[in-house]
């Protein structure tokens, strides 16, 4: 679930891409993305994995959609932050991790946050 973030990496490269860049759009896209990752978990089978991934470096648009999500569909679905761990690459955050591109440990990836869920067996 790779979903439309505000990218800011990008909006800072010009300064009309700047101009154009405000709060307000994130919290806008912050409710699309909460939107799509319900959707994402619905269309899961039980056992199911859920990669929700943005290019964002804003946590409202990262850790903050995971943890809405599991606000209102907890019982339907579990963060796996262990099988992150494997990278040895990237920061670790609440419920994912963050790769960003002027972190040597990146190696120049970035930036992504990627958290990956199990949807949870119904009954």
């Amino acid at each position: 679930c790779d979903v439309p973030c505000s990218g800011e990496r990008h909006a800072l490269k010009t300064s009309s891409s700047l101009a154009k860049w405000n709060a307000g759009s994130s919290r806008h896209l912050q409710k699309k993305q909460l939107s799509l990752l319900k959707a994402a978990v619905s269309a899961c089978r039980p056992g199911g994995r859920i990669v929700y991934s943005t290019c964002s470096i804003n946590s409202n648009e990262n850790d903050v959609v995971v943890e809405k999500l599991l606000n209102k569909r907890g019982d339907h679905v579990e963060v796996l932050c262990d099988t992150l761990t494997d990278f040895d690459i990237g920061e670790s955050t609440k419920y994912g991790k963050m790769f960003l591109p002027d972190r040597k440990s990146c190696r120049g990836m970035g930036p992504m946050y990627v958290c990956t869920m199990r949807k949870k067996s119904v009954g």
